[in-house]
């Protein structure tokens, strides 16, 4: 083992090698160099190397004994809580008994050692030392090789030209080690020179900052040579506010002892430019004068690349924001006429009809019920792609799931002669805990789509339990169908919004071709996957498989409800008299025979203005008001705050509910925020708002008998006068567009009063 002796005193040694890192014969670290230390500030003295280092070269090593034997080699040495690798040479010491482990970062940009916390100063005295303590050693290794070979000399004579031959080897692979780190040098130098950053060391002054070097970029952007820049001021080149900047951050990173960096903006000419400089003390002695190593780098293109990003960003919340306005416009334009519909439509199912007639109106209400759906699936997609859409977790049995998707669909499997057959697999828990509406929803979506596009055969729901873990089971649902089956193509896009197979599908069969996106997005919140295998002509099996607590329990995660601290105690004196406001004529109608049947008198006002009167005239008469939100004159937002505030001086609080085509999460957030205390979303059903009326406790009269209407007078004489008295302070199109509305309302209902 060759061993070499460093005759310095200990300061001056951490001082030449600021990098050093010794530690003694058990392992333990001794000596930290200081810049060493600065990149990894976890070390501690007396601390177990290997327990901070992973030699990464050479491979093997594990003792003092180790390190000596492999002291010539290049070792590369990986901190186990930095990302700097060291690259070195260990160097046993005679009189201390210790090896020291000389090393540097492995960097290959100025960006690097300003990233780690470092300065060229780290690098200056250590790499030349190194260097000449690395020729010494190889030379001091080969002494020790020609000495050992004379004492051998006499004993192995016919070895010696072997030995010669390994010595001349190990010459060789020094000039070789010399000749790379001189190559590695002038490529340092090479970098330094052309990078396209300005680069240097500067020298703080009372008022100023000097050139001490700048590199070959930066000179010619001083208009100057290498040799002319040292010795310059600073501010020869830039403006007495840049210049302040400047020795302020200079001073502010001697206060850390640590990198600053800044940016500025330069004007030449028309052009402004944007720069970020990044500055750093040196350590060293340089007469009460610090200095500073720089990087100066151009990022007007990084800005002006910021701002059109901050331009796309601004336009996609714009695009964002038009499209929820969009969305919320169209559903309360469709719901609209779908409240007439959904709602004729019901009021006739409840009348007296031919198997004919009852067929018809059948098939109208679930044509109006489709369209809804694809209305409800288009606000679904929105919410989720809001990311606003959360899970209601209850307690759900699974036959009861079954149960309820079977009877859904019963009508459309028993038209289309088909076999639906469910199945729950063994060991599937009777009880789960998960989002009941949205599993339900999921898998409406994959037996509807399987009965929509099976003309002959079976369709099968199956359950199985996958895995159960700490009170979890992972749940697997299998729909499978004997239908058209989906090509390979096909299958690639199937999950992806406003897609079905072909184009050709989509017109034979209808849909939106969002209850398969949605369907996934919903089984990902819930932390499972979907998928589907299908051969073209032979059928389908669409899957998913989702995580469920076992058994029952308290609710979680809730969707918040609206509290409703003044629910209203009825006057018992006074039964089932509901003020409708509402400006559109045949939803009047339907609300006003909806609530005849469920055995309520109804009071019209056409706007809220009209609703006020009538509250000031009457209104301790009226046990709730059903309010419309968007109408001509006021509107029902502001005809709620009015109502509020006439009720201050009243002790009697007149239950408000919203019912309106709005059917979005903020449009309920407007009507609560305004004075209302519920919320109905058109169409609404019979079913819906008797619930409603019950909630609120508002007791009705018998249920009315039902008046026989003529059918040339099916609008409300009341209603036309009303809005001929509106149309006389409104320009002549609108009595027009009236009375062309009019007269199509009559003659749709004409028809079906014919019908009956």
């Amino acid at each position: 083992m060759s061993e070499f002796s460093i005759q310095l005193p200990a300061a001056a040694f951490a001082q030449a090698f600021p990098f050093h890192l010794a530690f003694d014969a058990q392992l333990r670290i001794v000596q930290i160099g200081a810049s060493l230390q600065r990149i990894c500030p976890e070390l501690r003295i007396g601390a177990a190397l290997l327990d901070y280092f992973q030699i990464s070269r050479p491979r093997g090593i594990f003792s003092f004994t180790d390190f000596c034997t492999q002291q010539n080699s290049l070792f590369i040495v990986a901190p186990r809580t930095s990302g700097l690798t060291l690259k070195g040479q260990m160097l046993p010491l005679i009189e201390s008994g210790l090896m020291v482990f000389l090393c540097s970062p492995w960097v290959t940009s100025l960006n690097q050692i300003s990233t780690a916390g470092l300065s060229l100063s780290d690098f200056a005295i250590h790499d030349s030392v190194t260097d000449l303590l690395t020729l010494l050693q190889a030379r001091q290794t080969a002494l020790d090789d020609a000495s050992r070979l004379a004492a051998l000399l006499s004993e192995q004579r016919a070895e010696l030209v072997a030995t010669n031959r390994q010595l001349a080897e190990k010459i060789a692979e020094t000039a070789r080690a010399e000749k790379a780190l001189s190559e590695s040098e002038a490529a340092l130098r090479g970098f330094y020179d052309s990078t396209p950053f300005l680069m240097g060391v500067l020298e703080l002054h009372d008022d100023d900052l000097l050139f001490i070097a700048v590199n070959e970029t930066g000179a010619r952007r001083f208009g100057r040579s290498q040799q002319e820049m040292p010795g310059l001021p600073l501010s020869n080149w830039i403006p007495p506010d840049d210049m302040n900047m400047w020795m302020s951050n200079c001073r502010k990173s001697l206060q850390k002892n640590g990198t600053v960096s800044f940016e500025y903006q330069r004007t030449f000419g028309e052009q402004t430019r944007w720069r970020v400089a990044t500055i750093g003390p040196i350590a060293g002695d340089f007469g009460n004068r610090p200095r500073f190593a720089y990087v100066v780098e151009d990022i007007t293109e990084r800005k002006r690349a910021e701002e059109l990003l901050a331009q796309d960003r601004d336009a996609a919340i714009e695009s964002s924001r038009l499209k929820s306005e969009f969305l919320a416009t169209v559903s309360h334009e469709i719901r609209t006429p779908m409240n007439g519909v959904i709602g004729m439509a019901e009021l006739l199912l409840d009348t007296p009809l031919s198997e004919e007639q009852r067929e018809f109106a059948l098939t109208i209400n679930d044509s109006a019920q489709s369209l809804l759906t694809i209305i409800n699936d288009i606000l679904d997609y929105s919410k989720i792609e809001a990311g606003k859409l959360i899970l209601s977790i209850t307690n759900i049995s699974l036959s009861d799931v079954i149960g309820g998707v079977s009877s859904i669909l019963r009508a459309r499997v028993r038209a289309k002669q088909l076999a639906l057959v469910m199945e729950i697999g063994a060991g599937v828990p009777s009880d789960i805990r998960g989002d009941l509406g949205r599993l339900r929803q999921i898998l409406l979506n994959l037996v509807g789509n399987a009965v929509k596009f099976t003309e002959r055969g079976q369709i099968t729901l199956r359950i199985d339990a996958e895995q159960e873990i700490d009170g979890f089971v992972t749940l697997r649902f299998t729909v499978t169908d004997t239908g058209i089956g989906i090509s390979e193509a096909a299958l690639q896009r199937l999950f992806k919004p406003f897609t079905q197979a072909d184009s050709s599908v989509t017109r034979k069969y209808g849909g939106s071709g969002l209850g398969l996106a949605i369907s996934r997005s919903l089984v990902e919140l819930m932390g499972g996957s979907i998928g589907c295998r299908s051969v073209e002509g032979q059928g389908s099996t669409f899957w998913f498989a989702a995580p469920f607590a076992i058994g029952t329990g308290p609710a979680l995660a809730q969707p918040p409800q609206e509290q409703h601290a003044h629910t209203k105690q009825p006057d018992q004196t006074i039964n089932g008299r509901i003020l409708l406001v509402e400006d559109h004529l045949i939803n009047q109608q339907i609300a006003v025979r909806q609530l005849a049947k469920l055995g309520y008198t109804t009071e019209i006002a056409s706007n809220g203005r009209e609703a006020i009167e009538m509250i000031r005239r009457a209104g301790s008469s009226f046990q709730l008001i059903l309010m419309d939100c968007h109408m001509p004159v006021m509107d029902g937002f502001a005809a709620t705050r009015t109502i509020r505030d006439l009720e201050r001086t009243q002790a009697r609080r007149l239950p408000i509910i919203a019912m309106t085509a709005s059917a979005l999460q903020s449009d309920r957030d407007a009507c609560l925020a305004s004075g209302m205390d519920d919320f109905l979303s058109k169409p609404v059903r019979q079913e819906e708002l008797r619930g409603m009326l019950a909630r609120w406790n508002i007791p009705a009269v018998s249920a009315l008998p039902q008046q026989p209407v003529p059918a040339d007078t099916l609008i409300d004489e009341r209603i036309l006068a009303e809005v001929r008295a509106f149309d006389s302070e409104t320009p002549g199109i609108f009595s027009e567009i009236v009375n062309s509305y009019i007269e199509d309302a009559n003659q749709h209902l004409r028809i079906i009063t014919a019908a009956l």
